[in-house]
């Protein structure tokens, strides 16, 4: 079974593209919608294109990485997903398939999977939308909000936003916003939205840290670079204080 052409575009939409090489979080070279050398397929794609590893800086285009993810959304993560849990109705096995791409096959054997198996789609839907929402002990705004629409996408078939709902600011945004200001980048506001003066001082963040693409927007690569410097800041911070005691 393959993803459909709904279930490409939301897991895409949540990956977000990046062409440019960079640094995520945990400090994993990362490229186009979430590629790492984690990935068989991704690193033996990318080692055909020429190159012996992934380094940050290195570059992709957006047409060849959707085309690369379609891969292996096929090839390597769906089947994964059809061999732990059978048959699946499209919309149920594209949301799988996200949150497999996204917390890897592991998932597959914890609470939320096994009601799913079961063909409890509900309790399955309940227990995925608070699973896998935090990284180095944090709870990430971002992937709380992947987990809740997964968990929709399970139980109501719905691939995006409905268009009733009431525009939201967006928290990872909002703490990126954070980041800027503690590092004297003025953003304006830290209310989740990307407006001319947080793009302002995106930009210039972009432009004090190659190989940014210096192009306003907080995207992961971004983000992931200003929470490294805000987390080297505060050790500094700590080691200073440190010292006077």
């Amino acid at each position: 079974m393959d993803v459909s052409p709904q279930g490409l575009a939301f897991i895409a939409r949540h990956e977000g593209f990046v062409g440019r090489a960079y640094l995520d979080p945990a400090g994993v070279p990362t490229i186009g919608y979430g590629f790492t050398e984690g990935s068989r397929l991704f690193r033996s794609w990318w080692q055909a294109q020429g190159h012996a590893g992934l380094v940050p800086g290195q570059t992709i285009d957006s047409i060849a990485a959707l085309t690369l993810l379609r891969k292996l959304l096929d090839h390597e993560y769906g089947p994964m997903v059809t061999a732990a849990l059978g048959a699946l109705p499209q919309h149920v096995f594209d949301a799988v398939v996200s949150v497999v791409y996204n917390l890897g096959p592991r998932a597959l054997g914890w609470r939320w999977a096994k009601a799913l198996k079961e063909g409890d789609l509900g309790r399955a839907a309940e227990l995925l939308a608070r699973t896998g929402t935090t990284a180095g002990g944090r709870v990430l705004p971002g992937l709380v909000t992947r987990r809740r629409d997964e968990a929709e996408l399970i139980q109501d078939g719905t691939y995006g936003f409905a268009p009733d709902k009431p525009a939201q600011t967006d928290p990872d945004v909002k703490i990126a916003q954070g980041h800027l200001r503690l590092l004297g980048y003025r953003p304006g506001p830290v209310d989740g939205i990307e407006g001319p003066r947080t793009r302002l001082a995106t930009l210039r963040f972009q432009s004090d840290h190659p190989p940014l693409a210096p192009d306003g927007t907080l995207g992961p690569a971004t983000r992931a670079t200003l929470a490294r410097a805000v987390a080297a800041r505060k050790g500094l911070a700590g080691c200073s204080a440190g010292k006077r005691r």
